[in-house]
């Protein structure tokens, strides 16, 4: 009886979690969209190079990882505008590495 009490209590943080982390995300894009369409510079725009005006147009909120590889994948495919909050890439998992050794930081930027 007690396993089936905590398995209840384990599904249900899991799911709060996941609508927390759902909501977090969803308000993101509202923030993006917003600062988009009141021209703000709270988000920098960074059109990845495709070289084709005739492709459909792909629009990629967020320059993380995920973002960062779609955008490179799908280049040649679509016109890709990447909407990000800084013109480059950031190792994120490197970033600790900066306390011991701050001249490590030029390594963990990439430019879009």
């Amino acid at each position: 009886v007690g396993s089936g009490n905590s398995l209840k209590i384990i599904i249900l943080f899991s799911l709060n979690l996941f609508l927390t982390i759902l909501l977090y995300i969803y308000t993101r894009l509202l923030d993006a969209a917003d600062a988009i369409l009141n021209s703000t510079d709270k988000f920098t725009s960074v059109i990845c190079r495709s070289g084709n005006d005739h492709l459909p147009t792909l629009v990629v909120i967020g320059g993380g990882f995920t973002g960062s590889q779609i955008c490179k994948t799908l280049q040649n495919e679509f016109k890709v505008i990447l909407i990000d909050s800084k013109d480059y890439f950031e190792f994120t998992p490197s970033v600790i590495h900066l306390v011991v050794n701050p001249l490590h930081q030029h390594k963990i930027k990439v430019l879009h």
